[in-house]
């Protein structure tokens, strides 16, 4: 009878929220380089448990005590075609306490190294203390071996060799700068400038694990870069506000401002991009405009390239939601971020979302090359279009793209309700939406891709639908097109539609425009001034208006590979739309800065001497503790937080 052998490797860890980490698995099948008469090719076998106790799936809001885990081969790219099924990604998405993902290292090739990789990636939402402990194995395939060999030599850990990397080696911006400055390196070095990435998630802000996949994707720029390329990119991620997102935009903004001042910024960064998702677009552009005022030199050193926003609302949640959502963030269960997306007024009359679209945020965004918000047209219950998009769109355009396409608008859930726009005499509009609850029950548990899918890029359809700059010309004429269509008799109104096809257009906007111009909703004029002060005076927008299906908020930003892998194509149009850049298009900021550097003055050290200026006093006021007040889930983190800390103490 066999003995069970020792493990070729084992390695216990646990992961805490946000965290990740990546085993590079590297098996040597021979040594050398001449091929052995004889080779041993039976596969080795990989286990993961979460060891995670039973009980501990009922408590959600203290965890969840999940994980998520995929095996790639080394050289996987999901641009091209898998051929083997042996070579086929295989992942979990949410590994249940006491569960094991068990995965198979086939050595399916004559060749003289495998390599694979494993991630291992937290799922906790809810707590900054708490773990979730696993075990990882690999071993020979099958439960017992008496004797396992190779060209009469024993195989054990000196074929196989195991490299562990922690969420701060995949993510520390420090390692990926440059140890040198530009005298040391001299011109003839590559990576002498940097070309600074700011990524920024939205609610509990779970930068390093739910971004990390579009991270990846944009540091392999530097990889496909040419030799001759003086400038790298580093990629970075704010962690300080993890489970603090309730406490309000300026909070969040004002400390990632801070972030990038005083702990990023050096001499050798000459360009900053930013890249925001949902609630993430908002706190980055709180943090620009905090910068161009408490830090009038930055953007005189640094040449601002990308404003990028995937799904951020804009215009805030309420409009276009269930009323049940405006009563969930009026009541404070989602603290004061919540108030600012109902659109509620602070102690001072004012909403934020309204002052972020006037000064200074819109002179300096102007100065970017690149300004470019993805929306999703359906299947987002968080973030609807109408906010994601900025409201303005040439909706028939995008209606006929999906009719051609065979997509058709419908209700996603009982739950939902629906636009129902006047009828033309051929057809109704519709404006698809989904469900909140559904939408945030995706969000740990998204409805996986099949594996045509993954394997084969020729049988994924296109998601996107819509590709275009809008300017406030655009917006105007969206206007003027609404009122004509109103001045015209309701007899002619659908032969007008006929003849003007954007007439139905105008059909879309219906909700908002009539309530809000004629004054009978506070919300909807609120809405559609917002949004005309995003575009006023002279501020494009591209917008990319994308359609992933089943689940689309998280999906568009790939929050975890394989699970949301829907979204592949939304990051390689990012990544190819906007990076790398011609600098010789980029021009001078001085003379913006200068402009609206009254406010204060800083220097290099981060010193300031804040002078008085009503204008952006919601910029620069110190707030009390007070203000900041969390909701019902901040509150429930502290909680359990708290409770943890004592017992370990």
């Amino acid at each position: 009878m066999g003995i069970r052998p020792e493990p070729l490797y084992q390695d216990e860890s646990q992961l805490k929220i946000g965290e990740i980490e990546r085993y590079i698995i590297t098996y040597d099948l021979y040594q050398g380089d001449d091929l052995p008469p004889a080779l041993n090719l039976n596969p080795l076998q990989l286990t993961l448990k979460n060891l995670s106790i039973s009980s501990s799936r009922a408590t959600y809001l203290m965890g969840p005590f999940t994980l998520y885990c995929h095996l790639i081969t080394d050289s996987y790219n999901h641009k091209k075609r898998i051929i083997s099924s042996l070579d086929k990604p295989q992942y979990v998405s949410n590994l249940q306490p006491q569960c094991k993902f068990e995965s198979t290292l086939s050595l399916n090739q004559i060749k003289r190294q495998y390599v694979w990789i494993l991630d291992v990636v937290s799922q906790l939402i809810f707590t900054t203390t708490l773990c979730v402990p696993f075990i990882l194995t690999i071993n020979y395939s099958g439960s017992f071996q008496s004797s396992c060999s190779l060209n009469g030599k024993n195989v054990g850990p000196s074929s196989l060799h195991v490299r562990k990397l922690d969420v701060h080696d995949l993510w520390d911006p420090y390692v990926q700068m440059p140890l040198v400055s530009r005298e040391q390196q001299g011109e003839a070095k590559r990576e002498e400038y940097i070309h600074l990435v700011i990524l920024t998630h939205g609610m509990h802000s779970n930068n390093t694990a739910d971004m990390f996949y579009m991270m990846e994707q944009l540091r392999g720029i530097n990889d496909r870069s040419p030799e001759d390329n003086h400038e790298k990119i580093v990629i970075d991620g704010f962690n300080g506000n993890v489970c603090e997102t309730e406490l309000g935009i300026k909070y969040l903004g004002e400390k990632l401002a801070k972030h990038i001042v005083n702990d990023l910024y050096n001499d050798r960064i000459v360009k900053i991009s930013f890249i925001g998702h949902s609630l993430g677009g908002l706190i980055q552009s709180f943090a620009i405009a905090y910068i161009t005022i408490v830090y009038p030199w930055f953007f005189k050193s640094v040449v601002p390239i990308n404003f990028i926003a995937l799904a951020t609302p804009f215009l805030g949640v309420v409009t276009d939601n269930p009323k049940y959502v405006k009563v969930i963030l009026s009541s404070g269960a989602v603290g004061k971020t919540g108030h600012e997306l109902a659109l509620l007024k602070d102690s001072q009359n004012e909403n934020i979302l309204h002052l972020l679209s006037g000064e200074p945020l819109i002179t300096i965004l102007s100065k970017f090359k690149n300004r470019t918000i993805y929306a999703n047209y359906m299947n987002d219950g968080i973030v609807p279009l109408h906010t994601s998009s900025l409201l303005f769109l040439d909706y028939n355009e995008i209606m006929q793209e999906l009719r051609k396409r065979g997509v058709q608008s419908k209700r996603l859930s009982s739950v939902s309700s629906r636009w129902r726009l006047r009828k033309s005499k051929k057809e109704e509009y519709t404006l698809p939406k989904a469900s909140v609850l559904q939408s945030m029950k995706t969000i740990l548990v998204p409805p996986d891709p099949d594996d045509e899918f993954v394997c084969n890029p020729d049988a994924r359809e296109t998601v996107i639908i819509h590709d275009k700059v809008y300017t406030n010309e655009d917006v105007e004429r969206i206007l003027l097109d609404y009122e004509k269509l109103q001045s015209s008799s309701p007899n002619t109104e659908g032969e007008q539609e006929d003849r003007d096809p954007r007439g139905k257009d105008i059909r879309v906007l219906e909700k908002f425009i009539q309530k809000g111009l004629n004054g009978k909703s506070k919300h909807a004029a609120l809405v559609i001034d917002i949004a005309r002060r995003w575009h006023f005076p002279e501020l494009p927008w591209r917008k990319v208006i994308v359609n992933i299906k089943p689940e689309a908020h998280n999906s568009i930003i790939v929050r975890r590979r394989f699970s949301n892998a829907y979204g592949w194509e939304v990051i390689d149009h990012l990544i190819e739309a906007h990076f790398p850049e011609d600098t010789k298009e980029i021009g001078d900021t001085s003379e913006t800065i200068n402009a609206l550097q009254a406010v204060t003055s800083t220097d290099h050290n981060g010193k300031q001497e804040l002078e008085p200026n009503k204008l952006f006093s919601w910029l620069t006021k110190v707030e009390t503790t007070r203000t900041h007040h969390g909701g019902l889930l901040s509150r429930s983190t502290k909680f359990f937080d708290s409770r943890n800390k004592d017992r370990i103490a």
